[in-house]
């Protein structure tokens, strides 16, 4: 186990480097087969050329921080949330029953069908909203 930094650090265990940073065995070995950092700081096996690939908030910076919603009326595409929070709150339901439902564990009693959003949809959004404007 190497601490990889200004001053590297070799540690002969998981628990040793967990101890060393003020964390637990179990965090750190999901941060390494993750990839990302640990506490703030780069643990990687040594000899492996793994490199962190995040912050120290634990997210991949090109990964978007929600996951947008689309909303389906009749098998229509009606609308694209920005969020599961911000569809959750426009529906009014616990936005834990809507990640439920929009990974199938959960019945759907809004009436609406709802996915993850993809590219094509919020294209599809964009294009209905224009149609919607008067010809200038």
């Amino acid at each position: 186990m190497l601490l990889d930094g200004a001053d590297s650090w070799v540690f002969p265990s998981i628990d040793d480097a967990a101890r060393f940073c003020g964390g637990r065995h179990h965090n750190l070995l999901k941060a390494l087969k993750a990839g990302r950092k640990y506490k703030g700081l780069s643990f990687v096996f040594e000899g492996s050329d793994v490199v962190p690939r995040c912050s120290q908030t634990g997210r991949h910076s090109n990964r978007p921080r929600s996951r947008k919603v689309s909303e389906f009326r009749d098998g229509d595409l009606y609308k694209v949330y920005p969020s599961v929070l911000a569809a959750a709150r426009e529906m009014r339901v616990e936005h834990r029953n809507m990640w439920h439902i929009l990974n199938g564990d959960r019945k759907n009693h809004t009436g609406k069908d709802f996915d993850f959003a993809s590219p094509l949809d919020e294209c599809l959004v964009e294009i209905q909203e224009r149609n919607k404007q008067p010809y200038k």
